[in-house]
C-alpha cells in the first residue's frame, strides 16, 4: 500500500499507514521507510522525508543505499547542502555504497548553496574512496567555482578532467573559456573553442560570447568579428551580450560603420538592445570621430537613459557641438532626470569652445 503511495506522491496517506502500523505494533522496515520517504519526495514534502529518515535511525531500522540516495537527492533538489554533505560523509565513513550518482547529488547541493570549497572537498573524497568522477562531477564542481569567480580553479578542474580522460561537454568547455575571458587569455579561449569543434562538441551562444569577449578585451577585433560571423553562419542563437562584445570590438578597431551595421542587425534579429550595447556603438562612433552620428543616437536614447545624455554632452565638448549639448541638457531637466553637475559643466565647456559665451 505504501509503495502505491510512493508512486502517486501521496505522502500524507503513507504517513498515516506508518502511524497505523506502529499503532498495531507492526514495526516498519527499511523497505517501508524507503517507500514512505519516496512518497514524501514525490509529493514535494522534503521536510517530512528527512523526519522519516531521522525516525529510522531512532528506531534502529537499517538504512540502505536507496535510503541514502533518496535523502541526498532531496537535499540537492531543495538546496539543503549541509545535510547533503553530512549524509554523504556518513556514508563514506560507514563504508556504505556511495556511488558517483549519489556523490554528484551532494556536490550539486553545494553548488546550489554557493559552497565551492565543500564541492571540491567532496570531489577529493571521491578520489580517496576510489569513486569514479564523471562528466557530471566535474561539470558541477566547475560550476561551483565559476559562480564564485574562481577562474584558476575552473581551469585546474578542466585540466584534471582532460588528464583523467573524462569527456568534456559544452558546459565544462564554456566554463573554461569564460575563465580565459576573465583572465584576458584570448589565445587559450580560441584553442578551447577549436578543441570543441574538433571534438564535435556543440558551440553555443555562451561559447561564442565568451570567446568574442576575450578577443575584444585585448584589442583582437578582427578575430572577434570573424568569430561573430562564424556564429551567424552556424545559425547559433545570438543575444545582447554577443552583439555588445562584437560592437565593442568594432570600436577598438575604429570600425564605426560596422558597429552601426551590427547595431541595426540587432533590430533585424529581434535582439533586445540595452545600455551596454548602445554605449558600445556610441563609443565606436566617437572613436571614429563621427560626432554627428553619436548625437543622432543620443537623441533617441536620451529619453530613456541619463547616462547616454552625459556621453552626448561630453561629445559636444570635444567637437564643439554646443547646440546639441544644450538640447540634451534641457531634455534632462524637462524629464526631471537630475543631470549630474559634470554634464552641465561639459555643456558649458562645449559652448565656450564654440565661443558661444552668451549660451554658456
Amino acid at each position: 500500500a505504501i509503495a502505491s503511495c510512493e508512486l502517486f506522491g501521496a505522502w500524507d496517506q503513507a504517513l498515516q499507514l506508518i502511524g497505523f502500523m506502529e499503532h498495531v505494533r507492526v514495526h516498519p522496515d527499511t523497505v517501508t521507510y524507503n517507500a514512505a520517504i519516496g512518497a514524501c519526495n514525490q509529493g514535494g514534502n522534503w521536510e517530512r522525508a528527512l523526519q522519516l529518515f531521522a525516525a529510522m535511525a531512532q528506531s534502529n531500522v537499517e538504512s540502505s543505499p536507496i535510503t541514502w540516495s533518496s535523502v541526498i537527492s532531496i537535499c540537492e533538489r531543495v538546496g539543503e547542502w549541509e545535510n547533503a554533505v553530512r549524509f554523504i560523509v556518513a556514508m563514506m565513513q560507514n563504508d556504505l555504497e556511495a556511488n558517483t550518482i549519489i556523490c554528484n547529488a551532494a556536490i550539486s547541493a553545494c553548488d546550489k548553496g554557493g559552497e565551492w570549497q565543500k564541492a571540491l572537498h567532496l570531489s577529493s573524497m571521491m578520489v580517496q574512496n576510489t569513486i569514479e568522477l564523471d562528466t557530471v562531477t566535474y561539470s558541477t564542481a566547475i560550476s561551483a567555482c565559476r559562480k564564485s569567480s574562481l577562474w584558476d580553479r575552473v581551469l585546474q578542474l578542466f585540466s584534471a578532467m582532460s588528464q583523467g580522460d573524462v569527456k568534456s561537454n559544452t558546459i565544462t568547455f564554456n566554463a573554461a573559456i569564460t575563465a580565459c575571458e576573465k583572465g584576458c587569455e584570448w589565445l587559450k579561449a580560441l584553442q578551447l573553442a577549436n578543441y570543441m569543434q574538433r571534438g564535435a562538441v556543440e558551440l553555443d551562444t555562451i561559447t561564442f560570447s565568451a570567446t568574442i569577449s576575450a578577443c575584444e578585451k585585448v584589442g583582437e577585433w578582427k578575430t572577434a568579428l570573424h568569430l561573430f560571423s562564424a556564429m551567424l553562419q552556424g545559425k547559433v542563437e545570438s543575444n545582447t551580450i554577443v552583439f555588445t562584445a562584437a560592437i565593442s570590438a568594432c570600436g577598438n578597431g575604429r570600425e564605426w560603420e560596422k558597429a552601426l551595421q551590427l547595431y541595426g542587425l540587432m533590430t533585424e534579429e529581434s535582439v533586445e538592445s540595452n545600455t551596454l550595447a548602445c554605449s558600445a556603438v556610441i563609443h565606436a562612433c566617437e572613436k571614429g570621430g563621427e560626432w554627428e552620428k553619436v548625437l543622432q543616437l543620443l537623441k533617441v536614447i536620451a529619453q530613456i537613459n541619463r547616462q547616454f545624455m552625459k556621453a552626448g554632452i561630453s561629445t559636444g565638448k570635444v567637437v564643439g557641438g554646443w547646440e546639441d549639448s544644450l538640447q540634451l541638457s534641457s531634455t534632462m531637466a524637462l524629464r526631471r532626470m537630475q543631470p549630474h553637475v559634470i554634464s552641465f559643466n561639459t555643456a558649458i565647456s562645449a559652448c565656450e569652445k564654440s565661443q558661444e559665451w552668451d549660451k554658456a
